[in-house]
């Protein structure tokens, strides 16, 4: 079985237009949470914010990337260095809040 976990990487590794979208640290941390399967309620509840406000920040960032959907999205933050997807141990507890550390940190594993 092999662990994974979504990491946001450091504005200096972002491409160009990237950094001129001016996505924000928390956009990118919902949106790297919708990419690991959490939905837009439990995103709200572990990020203490509203449900409009999720999809608020999903809407700017698909729109920031020039997306058509938030799997689109997630692809093109993934080319443009914005997030990667590691195999790295990650602590299971731990909640990303500033870029170069790791999303909400659960580990999957995958081949279940």
């Amino acid at each position: 079985m092999v662990k994974y976990r979504i990491v946001i990487n450091p504005r200096n590794q972002w491409d160009d237009d990237a950094r001129k979208a001016k996505i924000s640290p928390r956009e990118l941390e919902v949106l790297a949470l919708v990419a690991d399967g959490t939905s837009n309620s439990t995103i709200a509840e572990l990020l203490e914010i509203k449900y409009q406000t999720v999809k608020n920040h999903l809407h700017n960032v698909v729109k920031k990337l020039g997306a058509s959907n938030v799997t689109r999205a997630f692809m093109l933050a993934l080319a443009k260095g914005l997030i990667r997807v590691t195999t790295e141990d990650a602590d299971p507890s731990e909640k990303w809040r500033g870029f170069g550390h790791v999303s909400y940190g659960r580990t999957k594993e995958s081949g279940e």
